[in-house]
């Protein structure tokens, strides 16, 4: 729950934007795939990909971040 409030709170403040957190995710994740590929994660087919969705999201509709 911490995560979360910290999270809204740098949105509403503007310390921080979607588009930051989303490009960190992708940075993490493949910062995982490259350091740990034997790192598995208690669902099977939480890989990430998810996180490309909401970059290309931003992407290609800016005007709702």
């Amino acid at each position: 729950m911490y995560w979360f409030a910290d999270a809204e709170f740098g949105l509403q403040t503007g310390a921080t934007s979607a588009d930051a957190m989303i490009a960190a995710a992708d940075s993490n994740w493949a910062a995982i795939e490259k350091t740990n590929p034997r790192l598995l994660m208690e669902e099977r087919q939480n890989d990430g990909n998810w996180v490309h969705q909401w970059f290309r999201a931003l992407v290609e509709f800016p005007y709702f971040a």
